[in-house]
């Protein structure tokens, strides 16, 4: 942890470094306050607006992890909501509707507020629903996602995220936590 509160990791922006470090802290057994943890938060805090909506939905995530602020929590999401697109996915930037939403940015946002649902906060039934269609709309004919505007990205990080996004809108909108989701999705693998 830097003196300013941030984590990083050699090239990870500490804006989105952060907020992973403090949900893996938190989920290993730190307390919540915990002199490191509240300075990453107070890092997160002084800065503001995010650039990116994985950014954000790190945010919003970790947030409902540590549960010491759901004023600052309840915004976040009402800034996650709101940045949400027609087709029901969220794009790379924030504020920029024009951008093509990606599987990506979306898994992120949906990460975040199913966290944030996990915690007590109500999100609209439709997200979970519109962010399924959404996702299956950039759907590739031979089953990957790609991003719209077709980077040279390998689809297959792609491809996670969206399946990752899938399966949190899924269980969300049926009514079952993730994770008890996630075992049995698995029940079925093996």
């Amino acid at each position: 942890q830097r003196a300013d509160g941030s984590f990083t990791i050699t090239v990870v922006d500490p804006v989105l470094a952060t907020p992973h470090a403090l949900v893996v802290l938190l989920e290993a057994g730190f307390a919540a306050d915990r002199p490191s943890v509240e300075r990453g938060f107070a890092f997160l805090k002084r800065q503001g607006g995010f650039d990116t909506i994985e950014k954000l939905g790190r945010t919003v995530e970790a947030l409902a992890v540590w549960g010491r602020d759901r004023p600052w929590l309840e915004e976040a999401v009402g800034d996650l909501l709101e940045e949400r697109t027609k087709s029901g996915g969220w794009t790379f930037r924030p504020g920029h509707p024009e951008d093509p939403f990606d599987a990506e940015s979306t898994a992120h946002a949906l990460a975040g507020l199913s966290a944030a649902a996990a915690a007590g906060i109500r999100v609209p039934p439709a997200v979970w629903t519109e962010a399924i269609a959404g996702l299956f709309s950039l759907r590739a004919p031979d089953g990957t996602w790609r991003h719209p505007e077709e980077e040279p990205f390998p689809p297959i990080r792609r491809t996670a995220a969206a399946l990752a996004g899938l399966l949190l809108a899924r269980a969300r909108a049926t009514g079952l936590d993730p994770e008890a989701y996630l075992s049995l999705l698995g029940a079925f693998l093996v």
